[in-house]
């Protein structure tokens, strides 16, 4: 027998519980049962990667077993720049920079281009995401290069010429539990936006961000990276019609 510590991810929710050494992913369900509320449709994560629903697995002593409800927590997480710290880097957009890196009103990605063939090689890309709600762990965290389209491992996002808004859950690895974070802004794009930046949710007064004219924010590598289980991004475009 060994102890296996299992952690619902929506909730956070740990539990110690015995089971053997060898067994197969449904008696591992069937016992996780017991103690908690599994979902319709979950998986069992250990180290980042699927429990096999087939065959016999190999437990190991102390090892961490997460539930992930397959329904509302899509892809496996991403590992990203962490920007619920909130550090932004300013960029001047310039007509003279080079065609990988234009942006767009909104979304941007940034990462570095792999592609030995590709005029980018090597460079920091930005992929302009012209959704106004952007799921980043629906594809695991992967970009478009502009130039050869192959796919990139996105690092960060920057905005331009928006208001913006992110919420989801991470992994704090010092914690060694899930975090949810911010708050979904229902229509956020053509939500109304208050003089001191807020929106009415509820009846709440919810704080959005918003950038510089003229300039692109980008959120710095200082930040770190964590594992985001979720992650969206808003954005409203700034109206320049008037």
């Amino acid at each position: 027998m060994v102890k296996l510590q299992i952690i619902e991810e929506e909730t956070g929710i740990k539990k110690i519980i015995e089971f053997k050494s060898r067994g197969t992913f449904y008696e591992l369900a069937a016992k996780i049962q017991k103690d908690f509320t599994i979902p319709n449709h979950f998986f069992l994560i250990s180290k980042e990667d699927k429990l096999p629903t087939t065959g016999i697995i190999e437990f190991n002593q102390n090892q961490q077993i997460i539930i992930r409800d397959a329904d509302t927590l899509e892809g496996f997480g991403v590992n990203f720049n962490d920007i619920t710290c909130g550090h932004k880097n300013l960029i001047e957009v310039s007509n003279e920079a080079p065609d990988w890196r234009v942006v767009c009103n909104g979304i941007n990605l940034f990462g570095i281009c792999e592609n030995k063939n590709c005029k980018a090689y090597n460079q920091e890309v930005i992929a302009q995401i012209y959704n106004e709600n952007y799921n980043m762990t629906e594809n695991n965290g992967i970009m478009k290069c502009p130039m050869c389209n192959n796919n990139c491992t996105a690092k960060t996002v920057g905005f331009y010429n928006c208001y913006y808004n992110y919420y989801g859950i991470k992994y704090d690895e010092d914690k060694d539990q899930t975090e949810k974070f911010g708050i979904e802004i229902p229509n956020f794009s053509k939500a109304v936006i208050n003089n001191n930046d807020t929106v009415i949710v509820n009846g709440k007064e919810i704080k959005v961000q918003k950038t510089e004219i003229g300039n692109c924010s980008y959120f710095s590598p200082e930040n770190g990276v964590v594992q985001f289980i979720k992650l969206f991004l808003q954005v409203k475009k700034y109206d320049f019609s008037y």
